[in-house]
């Protein structure tokens, strides 16, 4: 729902539950949206709390578990919690499932959902 002061979010009987304060919004996916104030943009969870600082350029919508993630021209991953998967030091990435492709520098590597390396980025 969007008003004079900005978007937020009612539930099925119209009742607000998370106040009007942002300028931009994703979809709830997985309890979680993404919401921007100033350019920033975090996540929010279904009771309205940060559960990242509005600290991205930019954050993909949920796959599953996980959002692309983006702070000038990197990129990395945060699961629901906010916990960073894959830190914003890439060029490229790409949630494949169970598995993250990571490329930097023309280099491509493969991670684990829990941030855990398969195979580092090598040419």
């Amino acid at each position: 729902m969007r008003n004079n002061q900005g978007w937020g979010f009612v539930n099925a009987d119209g009742t607000l539950i998370i106040e009007c304060a942002y300028d931009a919004v994703g979809r709830f996916q997985e309890d979680v949206v993404p919401v921007c104030i100033n350019r920033k943009w975090g996540v929010l969870n279904k009771y309205g709390s940060l559960v990242t600082l509005l600290k991205y350029d930019n954050i993909a919508d949920y796959a599953g578990n996980l959002a692309k993630v983006k702070i000038q021209r990197s990129i990395g991953v945060v699961d629901q919690t906010g916990k960073v998967i894959v830190p914003t030091d890439f060029d490229s990435v790409r949630i494949m499932g169970d598995v993250i492709q990571a490329e930097v520098n023309d280099e491509m590597g493969y991670l684990r959902q829990d941030g855990r390396w398969i195979w580092q980025p090598t040419k």
